[in-house]
């Protein structure tokens, strides 16, 4: 047991390094004008901060007002897909390596099939739900 979580640790550590490592983060600096509570003189206005985050993430940045359903729909979904994602990578990593480890013990053996199998139809169900919400959203909106 103690084995499988410090595998688990490891997967997930790898993974957390590869997503963070993956991000594009850009940041949005306007100089302040050293007056009031900012750190170091360091006061922006909040319009300059989003229009630095809406020039850098194509217009994607904070306030926009885009707060419909279906907006909300597909954040819901998205963020959904990437929890599941990442679970099911574990998973199928998990799988593997009771597989690599079954020493052809039958039940060991099905048991790291089976979680390769579910998390893949997980995935599958994923994608699945991506593509029904993306289809409905358009075709209400």
């Amino acid at each position: 047991m103690r084995k499988t979580l410090t595998v688990i640790a490891i997967a997930m550590f790898t993974m957390g390094l590869f997503l963070a490592g993956s991000l594009n983060a850009r940041a949005a600096y306007v100089e302040g004008s050293g007056a009031g509570g900012g750190i170091g003189g360091y006061n922006p206005s909040a319009e300059a901060v989003c229009s630095g985050v809406n020039a850098g993430a194509g217009g994607a940045g904070c306030g926009n007002g885009d707060s419909t359903l279906a907006s909300v729909a597909e954040k819901v979904v998205n963020i959904f897909s990437w929890i599941v994602g990442i679970v099911a990578v574990a998973v199928i990593i998990l799988g593997g390596f009771w597989f690599i480890t079954s020493s052809g013990d039958p039940q060991k053996v099905t048991r790291a099939k089976n979680a390769i199998i579910y998390s893949i139809v997980g995935l599958i169900v994923v994608a699945l739900a991506q593509i029904i919400v993306r289809f409905v959203v358009s075709w209400v909106g």
